[in-house]
């Protein structure tokens, strides 16, 4: 249902649609418009779920006579097979990469508990992340760096990457301001995480909670803090693949970026 307003009308009705979205809910606009678009288009069907890798799941061809019923079963599905972080807070979260083609913010608001709000994760919502800081743009985002505003922290090289008229057409047109905003950058992801591992209130940096993902599509394997460790030991939906070890800093002061690495 989405997709037939935002998807169908491009930028026009993204413009629009996402100016209702301050004085309407989404559910409001989604079935108000859904009626007018399937009277006015040849929409035939709609197919697919997909599952917390970024893969088809389930394949269902619905008509889209059956499109608000049906909906409601296969979103419940889907939301049940979604990615999540393995654990509920972090003081660090560390993103290799973002980017258009991975979400429409360049990272997802829902794995990173930031979907209500730009900075921190709402009352009932998790995970609950003091920081976040991102390594990368993808070659795929072709320069749009949208929502790295959402972020803390990121990269210098990431900075340099950004087209910034894209990103602030994007910005704008979603009503989302805070996303093409510029993070706190540093040269190095020695001196990114020596500053962020200053600001973790009292906690000495070697019990930090720190995540390391490549990007919020990938979540097959994260790597995690030892502060994590007695906690994943105890879970039968985890397994470890490795042991402890010191974060991999080559002579410059970065982290490798093939760390988990996944192409888009």
């Amino acid at each position: 249902m989405k997709m037939l307003l935002i998807g169908l009308s491009k930028l026009a009705g993204a413009k629009i649609y996402h100016r209702a979205i301050k004085d309407y809910s989404f559910g409001q606009i989604v079935r108000s418009v859904m009626g007018e678009v399937l009277a006015r288009c040849s929409i035939a069907a709609g197919i697919a779920v997909k599952n917390g890798y970024d893969q088809t799941s389930r394949i269902v061809a619905i008509t889209s006579e059956q499109f608000a019923e049906q909906e409601k079963v296969l979103l419940t599905q889907a939301k049940e097979w979604s990615a999540k972080l393995p654990f509920e807070t972090a003081d660090i979260l560390l993103i290799d990469e973002i980017g258009k083609n991975i979400s429409g913010t360049g990272f997802d608001l829902s794995i990173v508990g930031r979907r209500h709000h730009a900075h921190e994760a709402a009352g009932e919502e998790y995970p609950k992340i003091r920081m976040i800081a991102l390594r990368d743009l993808t070659v795929g985002s072709h320069g749009n760096a949208e929502g790295i505003g959402l972020a803390e922290f990121c990269l210098s090289r990431l900075i340099k990457k950004i087209d910034l008229k894209t990103t602030r057409v994007n910005s704008p047109t979603s009503g989302h301001f805070t996303g093409s905003m510029i993070p706190i950058e540093f040269k190095t992801d020695t001196e990114l995480l020596e500053a962020m591992l200053a600001q973790i209130s009292l906690t000495d940096p070697p019990n930090a909670k720190l995540l390391w993902i490549r990007n919020t599509l990938s979540l097959g394997q994260v790597e995690c803090s030892a502060a994590y460790l007695d906690e994943a030991r105890g879970r039968d939906d985890l397994e470890l693949l490795s042991g402890l070890r010191p974060l991999p800093f080559d002579a410059n002061g970065n982290l490798p970026d093939e760390h988990m690495l996944h192409s888009i």
